[in-house]
């Protein structure tokens, strides 16, 4: 059974090997033992100079610090309402549409009024929803160096 739909992204851990070190020599020593062609030089280019533990660690973090403001916004919901509040709709981060909450006193509400608050309503959680966006990309942005 699969787990419900939360829209959160799936979640991808990215770590370093205690042996990196080691993994690295040992992909050297592979690497001597296959045939040299154009694969084989690439592969020699990259481990000849392989990244530093310390930089790979670095984009590590990075990675999960992008992962978990990426989680936050894919978790978020946005409201709005319509100037008399008789409508009330909730967007995922997407803008796909989650819940329609009428006030009682749309039943009073001609079509076209109803059709009105609905638009209006939706526009205020997509303002929400941009809101939103901007926060979190705002937020991420003063935590990088």
């Amino acid at each position: 059974m699969t787990p419900p739909d939360d829209g959160a992204p799936p979640k991808a851990h990215l770590g370093v090997p205690d042996d990196y070190e080691l993994q690295i020599d040992e992909a050297r020593a592979t690497l001597e033992k296959l045939p040299h062609d154009e694969n084989w030089e690439n592969a020699q280019r990259l481990l000849n100079d392989p990244p530093a533990r310390g930089d790979v660690e670095a984009f590590a973090e990075q990675f999960a610090d992008a992962q978990a403001v990426l989680e936050k916004f894919a978790k978020a919901r946005y409201v709005g309402t319509d100037e008399n509040s008789l409508t009330a709709i909730a967007i995922d981060s997407s803008g796909r549409l989650c819940k329609i909450q009428f006030d009682v006193a749309a039943s009073g509400a001609g079509n076209h009024a109803l059709a009105a608050s609905l638009l209006a309503a939706w526009d205020a959680a997509e303002t929400e929803r941009e809101r939103g966006a901007a926060d979190l990309t705002e937020g991420e942005s003063r935590r990088r160096p």
